[in-house]
């Protein structure tokens, strides 16, 4: 499993442009339009590789898959997922890069009021109280994004909380949430608040 595997992720990075690197990559219809926002748009390099790890097969919800370590050129190591579709090994692209609709500098640093959809770690806010003026049952959580040291605590209202509490307990868990900042309080204090769950992982 791992040589097909690592066959792939060698495809992928040695693609010369967007177009051919989507051949390689899960749902490359879907998240083609997502890879030209990210490289072309945001103007984010492609990845490179130096060296890769010898490789680890999982199963996650009962998807095959083959977790890599790749070192770049500029040392920096990262996980890369090559899963099993079906029919073919190919790249977790989402994963790999943590997409979201905007930059996790930009959302901290903008502060949009429009929904973004990020991929983020979620975890317990312990000790915070909640936001001033929001509904009663309302919670925080600590969000966190892989390539950011910059944390947030965001608010999750009663209805949320409920479903997203039992699931970080004692743990940071990958999520795909759709985040946004609001005006709420004294002051009318943009402050960031979870929409909704995506996904309860980066990738559908």
């Amino acid at each position: 499993m791992k040589a097909p595997a690592l066959a792939v992720l060698e495809d992928f990075f040695f693609a010369p442009d967007v177009a051919s690197k989507a051949k390689f990559v899960r749902d490359g219809v879907r998240v083609l339009p997502m890879m030209r926002d990210y490289y072309e748009t945001r103007e984010h390099p492609f990845p490179t590789i130096g060296k890769i790890s010898d490789g680890k097969e999982a199963d996650f919800g009962g998807m095959p898959m083959v977790l890599f370590e790749v070192g770049s050129f500029s040392a920096s190591r990262y996980p890369v997922a090559v899963v099993w579709d079906g029919s073919r090994f190919v790249v977790d692209w989402e994963s790999l890069t943590a997409y979201g609709t905007i930059d996790w500098s930009a959302f901290i640093l903008e502060k949009p009021t429009a929904p973004q959809e990020m991929r983020v770690f979620l975890l317990e806010a312990r000790g915070i109280p909640t936001v001033p003026g929001t509904p009663e049952g309302s919670a925080v959580f600590r969000i966190e994004h892989r390539d950011h040291p910059q944390p947030l605590i965001a608010t999750a209202s009663p209805e949320l909380a409920e479903t997203l509490t039992p699931m970080v307990l004692g743990r940071s868990v990958p999520v795909t949430l759709k985040l946004s900042w609001q005006p709420i309080g004294p002051g009318g204090t943009p402050v960031p608040v979870i929409l909704s769950l995506v996904a309860p992982m980066w990738s559908p």
